[in-house]
């Protein structure tokens, strides 16, 4: 896992990226060097991260998102010596790490009952998933004390999201929202334009990741 910088440095950006970089220090653990290096490059606190190798869970809403998107982002930051199983085929796929740690690549479409049976230190959900889905997979992180991060744009409106963790946010956690316009590897002009031709609450949405109903919607 490179050190990666947040700022005008950083070619690669976004919730997605993100989300990549976290899954991928919690499978290796805050211990390791790569890690360590990481977190004091990006002033990052990596307390809540297990002090050894962990097994993580990074879920896509469909099988062809995790092949397209969510394994190309882990395997930019994975060790040489990963050994990958299923990787670029459609059905789940394990990442296994040189010290130890374990990636875990599911979807959305899989249904809740494919999430029972395991236990993770981490679990990823890229885009907004079910609400069976996410309440089965949470509890596979009860074993190891896990935490579950959910990189998402709202484009679903005021769902269940925005019940549990934005209107009457639940105990312990914590929402963080990343605007497009201060993202400095997206050209803005282009952007601006490209926003212009969505209705002013998709153009909320996305841009500024607001909570809104969305048009058109029933």
């Amino acid at each position: 896992m490179a050190p990666r910088r947040t700022g005008p440095h950083q070619p690669a950006s976004g919730k997605t990226e993100a989300g990549a970089q976290v899954a991928v220090a919690h499978a290796m653990g805050r211990d390791h060097p790569a890690v360590r290096s990481w977190a004091r490059v990006n002033s990052l606190d990596v307390s809540s991260i297990q002090p050894g190798p962990g097994v993580v869970c990074c879920s896509s809403l469909t099988g062809n998102d995790s092949i397209r998107i969510q394994r190309p982002k882990i395997s930019t930051y994975l060790p040489a010596a990963t050994r990958w199983s299923n990787q670029h085929g459609h059905g789940e796929s394990t990442a296994r790490l040189p010290g130890g740690g374990t990636i875990l690549f599911k979807s959305n479409d899989q249904r809740a009952r494919s999430y029972q049976g395991a236990d993770w230190n981490f679990l990823w959900l890229d885009e907004e998933h079910d609400k069976p889905i996410f309440s089965e997979a949470r509890m596979r992180l009860v074993d190891r004390k896990g935490r579950a991060v959910c990189t998402m744009t709202p484009l679903k409106g005021r769902t269940w999201v925005w019940d549990q963790f934005i209107n009457e946010p639940e105990p312990g956690s914590a929402c963080y929202t990343l605007h497009s316009e201060d993202n400095p590897h997206i050209p803005q002009d282009y952007l601006r334009d490209l926003l212009a031709r969505y209705g002013p609450h998709e153009r909320a949405a996305r841009a500024r990741g607001d909570w809104t109903s969305m048009e058109g919607l029933v």
